[in-house]
């Protein structure tokens, strides 16, 4: 198949609501960031819909077919739970979406992408394939030990671009 746009996403129910990926093979760009609700990813999906050869890979822990652990207290255990079903949640509404408004999509199992890449790893790719990466909103750490990094859902909607180049 011939490369035009490929999108990932990854919608974790994480303070960072989801992040997207959007690499242009044509211009040779990567724009990454993370979208504040799930109405913004429907405004940026009817954005790109009308281009020619778009694709999209959406992270869905619903085709993982396994439960989360069970580890610590009922309190843990209950959060854990929430935050699963969420994501599932939203990752059934993004195919939902790009089902709906005709964009060849895939479901991808979190572990079907292996251990998480590094951003080195991930520069790396881009670096290869001779990409130019444009920064979105909140695609870095901006507090805390990693901060000045690559957001890790960022990096995993980066790497469903890629992969499904």
């Amino acid at each position: 198949m011939n490369k035009k746009i490929t999108i990932g996403i990854d919608p974790s129910v994480t303070s960072t609501k989801f992040a997207y990926a959007l690499v242009d093979w044509k211009f040779k760009t990567a724009t990454i960031g993370v979208f504040r609700d799930f109405f913004e990813f429907q405004d940026f999906v009817l954005e790109v819909k009308g281009k020619e050869g778009v694709r999209a890979a959406v992270d869905n822990s619903n085709a993982q077919n396994m439960s989360f652990d069970m580890k610590g207290s009922k309190a843990v255990v209950a959060r854990k739970a929430r935050n699963v079903g969420r994501n599932q949640e939203r990752s059934e509404l993004c195919i939902g979406w790009l089902d709906k408004l005709g964009i060849p999509n895939r479901g991808v199992k979190p572990s079907s992408s292996g251990t998480k890449k590094s951003e080195g790893y991930i520069l790396g790719r881009l670096r290869a394939e001779d990409i130019t990466l444009v920064e979105g909103r909140l695609a870095r750490y901006t507090k805390g030990k990693d901060q000045g990094s690559l957001r890790e859902d960022v990096r995993d909607a980066l790497e469903l671009a890629l992969d499904w180049a």
